[in-house]
């Protein structure tokens, strides 16, 4: 189990993401970014204590600091119409809340994506797993 939280891996996931695509795109020197299983694997290997996470990641990816000033992910506000656009490049889904377009981004554009152990079912939505498991996990069903 990693010390790092879900919500600073899913943050650092998306800058890496970012500029890992900028280099791959642009250099073609590199690899393509981690996949988020790949991401998770990392994450779940550091070693350190959670407030030196940040450099040390950054430094064992051999990403240059100065290219994290490029690319880094703010997701944008409320539009006047009260719709959250999609910011991936060239992407036009339009959501009228927040939550799902964050779910869209993590799901269609960086991969994200949660597995039940007991079936191997993927879901494209974390919050989706305990309702799979009580109402639709086979594995579930034949167990009781």
């Amino acid at each position: 189990m990693s010390v790092i939280s879900r919500t600073l891996s899913e943050q650092l996931y998306r800058q890496y993401h970012d500029v890992q695509s900028l280099i791959y795109e642009t250099c073609k020197y590199r690899g393509k970014p981690l996949t988020p299983e790949e991401w998770q694997n990392f994450v779940d290997f550091y070693p350190g204590r959670p407030e030196d996470f940040e450099a040390w990641l950054w430094k064992a990816l051999n990403i240059p600091v100065e290219m994290l000033y490029i690319a880094p992910y703010q997701p944008p506000s409320r539009q006047l119409n009260g719709d959250f656009l999609c910011t991936y490049h060239g992407c036009l889904n339009v959501y009228k809340n927040k939550q799902a377009r964050e779910n869209h981004f993590n799901v269609a554009h960086l991969g994200f994506r949660v597995h039940c152990l007991a079936c191997d079912a993927v879901l494209m939505n974390p919050n989706s797993l305990p309702r799979h498991r009580r109402d639709h996990c086979p594995m579930r069903k034949t167990a009781q």
